[in-house]
């Protein structure tokens, strides 16, 4: 299984293991559709940022996915913006549960995953549009166990870009005497 690592967002400059240059994403092969990826989205009382969120996911050029949105025990108006989003779009699946924290609700969401790839996605983020297509494409390219990328900060007046400062790169893990 492959494991995309994202921290906070707009996600727009994936840059370990990968790098998306400013411009449209490249087209890929076929079989690349084929495969099954989800995105996890773990949350709690966020109804405000979920629509954001939600259709950055699936407005996604990577279109074969699934989006797992596990709603923590809100006590806002998430679950309807939820029961809404998953009646317009069956790729979205809904689990909610009792408030147990993020650790927790990312495993409820792994443990929904039937794919081989899976994302992480704060529910107050939001993805650029070839994102994930970019860091699958890569992932298939170089053989990756984990993808991960850079992030933006986003301010009400101000971007900071590239928070990390990740430059591509691509490296084996054995290479740095980790065992599988």
């Amino acid at each position: 299984m492959g494991l995309f690592l994202c921290g906070h967002g707009p996600y727009d400059t994936p840059a370990s293991y990968i790098h998306h240059p400013c411009g449209p994403p490249h087209t890929l092969q076929e079989d690349i559709h084929e495969a099954s990826r989800q995105y996890r989205c773990p949350l709690y009382n966020v109804a405000d940022y979920l629509p954001r969120c939600l259709d950055s996911l699936r407005g996604q050029t990577l279109a074969d996915i699934e989006i797992i949105a596990v709603d923590d025990g809100s006590t806002d108006r998430s679950a309807e913006v939820l029961a809404r989003y998953a009646a317009e779009d069956d790729r979205i699946k809904v689990i909610r549960q009792n408030n147990q924290g993020q650790g927790a609700a990312r495993n409820a969401g792994l443990n929904a995953a039937a794919g081989r790839f899976i994302g992480f996605v704060d529910a107050d983020d939001w993805a650029e549009p070839g994102m994930f297509e970019t860091m699958y494409a890569r992932a298939l390219e170089t053989d990756a166990d984990i993808c991960a990328c850079d992030y933006n900060t986003v301010y009400d007046h101000r971007v900071l870009p590239n928070a990390l400062g990740l430059a591509e790169v691509t490296f084996s893990i054995a290479e740095c005497g980790i065992d599988r």
